[in-house]
Parts: C-alpha cells; structure tokens; sequence
C-alpha cells in the first residue's frame, strides 16, 4: 500500500512539472500521449523488465523518430 501512494505521487510530480513546462511553449513538446504509461511501468512496475531505463529511452527515442519520419512523408 505504501509503494501504491508513493508511485502515485511520483508519476503526479513528474506529469504536473512537464505540464508545468508546458504552459511556457505553445508546441506541446513536453506531453506526449506514450508518457502516462511510461509513468506507469516506471513508478508502479518498477521490477518489470520494461520499465528499464534503457528500455524507456530507447523506446521514447524510437517512437519520436518514427513519428517525426511518418510527418515528414505526410508534410510534404
């Protein structure tokens, strides 16, 4: 139970500091959908091989590549 309410508090610190740095640019780059779930594996199942740190990087890193390459056919 007290893991529970400590990995409830860390994932609302960590979102409300990105929505925080969010009101300061208009583009959204701070909050991507991906990230609650992140959140999720990170502060909650945290012994699950998925919530790595590697794991999390490299998967943010990938999906933002893929989607930036995904806009830049659509853009054009």
């Amino acid at each position: 139970m007290k893991n529970n309410i400590i990995s409830a508090f860390g994932a609302f610190l960590c979102i409300s500091v990105l929505a925080y740095l969010n009101s300061f640019d208009e583009s959204n780059l701070w909050l991507i959908p991906p990230f609650g779930a992140s959140m999720v594996l990170v502060m909650a199942v945290n012994e699950s091989p998925l919530a790595h740190a590697k794991n999390v990087l490299f998967g943010h890193i990938l999906s933002a590549l893929s989607g930036v390459f995904i806009y830049a056919i659509f853009a054009y």
